[in-house]
């Protein structure tokens, strides 16, 4: 039971410890630019990307 209350604690302090790491990442806007671009065209990129056909999966529904 010590062990089980032990790792509880271990993952809490764990996940405050990386939220806390990511809490920069809330106050800056998405479109704020840096030296690689801004994160609201990566994701926007990604996400139309990702609605894109994949045409490896089209040419094996072919064979």
């Amino acid at each position: 039971m010590m062990d089980a209350a032990l790792e509880a604690l271990a993952k809490r302090h764990r996940k405050v410890e990386i939220d806390a790491q990511y809490e920069v990442y809330d106050r800056i806007p998405l479109d704020t630019p840096d030296e690689w671009g801004d994160l609201e065209s990566f994701a926007l990129r990604n996400s139309a990307r990702a609605l894109e056909p994949d045409p490896s999966h089209e040419a094996s529904a072919e064979s």
